[in-house]
């Protein structure tokens, strides 16, 4: 297959929180960092100094200081698990909009891959919270959204549900999978993008299954037991895939990591 344009993973900035959901996501975030071959992972975590309203300046530094400290121990304790897993941490502590100080992390870290937690089950706001609906949706470069998952978390089986076959944004795709060992699963939207995905893939010695089905592709990663969902740009474009009714499906039904790629020029 051609050399791969467009999307890899160099640097992964992960936002935190002190939910549960933040530590899945840190531990997805190691799982992709080990696999790629990375020594850093960027921290940040934002404090919104207007989060109780314009008060007084003295009034305000009082009650957002806890905070800032709050954060200060999270990105510690976080760095210490970066540093124990062989690599080395970078924290951010922002004192801005959580939405704005996560985007401006990603421009000043150039990173290629934000890893964040999704909440809950019920509602898209619900599990995204306004934050992770804000990055997701405005964010420049791909974004992992991960569910609870275990500490020993693996990738095991992709699902790649394609409209169209493209060489080059399948082919990192293709190397996650050989990386892990796992078994790549298409899900071919045609008979045309089946024929066309099982003649290159055949030839990459991955395990490799397509498939033409009925069932969604939530229902489909269920079946087949995914470990994570992939969602490319359009084939024809290589524009970024937006925050569309198929997405925010996505991001309320599975019970697995969505790794929403947007390719850089």
């Amino acid at each position: 297959m051609s050399t791969p344009t467009g999307w890899n993973v160099h640097t992964i900035l992960v936002p935190l929180d002190h939910s549960e959901g933040s530590q899945c996501a840190l531990t997805a975030a190691l799982n992709v960092a080990h696999c790629n071959g990375l020594e850093t992972v960027h921290l940040v975590h934002a404090v919104d100094p207007d989060m109780f309203g314009a008060v007084s300046a003295d009034l305000d530094h009082y009650m957002i200081e806890p905070l800032i400290q709050a954060g200060r121990e999270l990105l510690s304790r976080a760095g210490e698990r970066v540093h124990g897993a062989g690599l080395e941490a970078v924290p951010q502590l922002l004192e801005d909009a959580p939405v704005d100080a996560i985007l401006d992390a990603v421009t000043s870290t150039h990173a290629d891959l934000v890893v964040m937690a999704t909440r809950g089950r019920s509602g898209l706001r619900r599990i995204l919270g306004s934050v992770g609906l804000g990055v997701i949706t405005y964010a420049p470069c791909s974004v992992l959204a991960v569910p609870e998952i275990p500490d020993d978390w693996k990738i095991r089986r992709i699902l790649l549900p394609l409209d169209r076959f493209d060489e080059a944004l399948v082919t990192p795709v293709v190397e996650i999978a050989r990386k892990r060992s796992a078994q790549l699963i298409v899900l071919a939207d045609n008979d045309e993008t089946r024929g066309d995905a099982q003649t290159a893939l055949d030839r990459t010695g991955v395990n490799t299954q397509v498939l033409r089905t009925t069932a969604t592709i939530a229902e489909t990663a269920r079946h087949q037991e995914a470990d994570l969902v992939v969602v490319l740009p359009a084939a024809s474009t290589h524009h970024n895939v937006k925050l569309d009714h198929r997405v925010q499906i996505l991001l309320h039904e599975l019970h697995c990591p969505l790794l929403i790629v947007r390719a850089r020029p």
